[in-house]
């Protein structure tokens, strides 16, 4: 169904302040969103990323479940990204993971079926596949991975603060980069109300930024690094997830599962053995 953008009125706020940057954001343009709330949508004047007002509708918008009824991609999108995790392991030497935002924690299962020490974490949902192996941003972990999870940040200077400050060695995310659209853009999705703020691709390089990270766009994914990456590494790693070097590489992982993994998480479970006390 086309989406329409509806007449500013006179009487509505045409100024916000950016919930990331703190700058002041101007009137872009409303659509008519879930249960029928005319959502509002600003543009920042210094970081130039798009953002609602003041998403009161939450509660809705994860009423019945954390995953929206049109998000008819979750699935093959975990499998994507568990590979492109896998690949981000072996390049960087990762040992420790989590998935923040991991939702039923699918993702985090995956990855402790191949022998990696992954937990979850997300305060929308319950961990139906790794509920033994919940995280926390207490806890410091090489690598964060957050697919499509920026996107439904509120507040996203405080949310991303805390995922920041727990200093990961990297930080993997996916979420679209917003660059001018108008009101037909998909990833808007004002009919779900999950999608509530929107990157720019300087925005991200301010975050990067703040924290004294390096930022990377590899292959439609976010990758912030505290050490910079050498051009060598970088422009491997790139290559390696792009295209048909990466299809084949997904092809093979299935043929690489073992049970062993699965077995060991048992032992946990039937032994009431509480996970991740060595995670530091």
């Amino acid at each position: 169904m086309a989406v329409t953008a509806l007449e500013w009125s006179e009487a509505v706020t045409e100024e916000i302040t950016c919930r990331l940057c703190g700058a002041m954001s101007t009137k872009k343009f409303y659509l008519r969103g879930i249960s029928g709330i005319d959502i509002r949508y600003f543009e920042c004047t210094n970081c130039e990323s798009l953002q609602t007002q003041e998403p009161t509708w939450l509660a809705k918008a994860y009423g019945r479940s954390n995953l929206a009824d049109a998000d008819t991609g979750a699935a093959q999108r975990v499998l994507i990204s568990h590979a492109f995790v896998v690949a981000a392991v072996k390049f960087f030497r990762v040992r420790t993971i989590l998935d923040f935002g991991g939702g039923d924690g699918l993702l985090c299962r995956l990855l402790r079926d191949r022998g990696l020490d992954a937990y979850t974490v997300d305060d929308y949902a319950t961990a139906t596949y790794a509920s033994l192996f919940k995280g926390s941003l207490e806890n410091h972990y090489d690598l964060i991975t957050a697919f499509e999870v920026f996107e439904h940040l509120p507040h996203p200077a405080n949310e991303l603060a805390r995922l920041f400050e727990s200093k990961p060695r990297l930080v993997i995310a996916s979420t679209e980069i917003y660059s001018g659209q108008d009101a037909s853009w998909w990833y808007l999705a004002p009919g779900q109300g999950q999608h509530v703020f929107f990157y720019s691709a300087k925005a991200l390089r301010l975050l990067a930024q703040r924290y004294q990270y390096s930022y990377y766009e590899i292959n439609g994914r976010h990758l912030f690094s505290r050490q910079p990456l050498t051009r060598v590494r970088r422009q491997a790693f790139l290559r390696f997830t792009s295209g048909r070097v990466f299809q084949m590489f997904r092809a093979t992982l299935p043929f690489s599962e073992t049970w062993a993994w699965v077995h060991r998480d048992h032992e946990i479970a039937i032994n009431d053995h509480p996970p991740g006390d060595d995670v530091r």
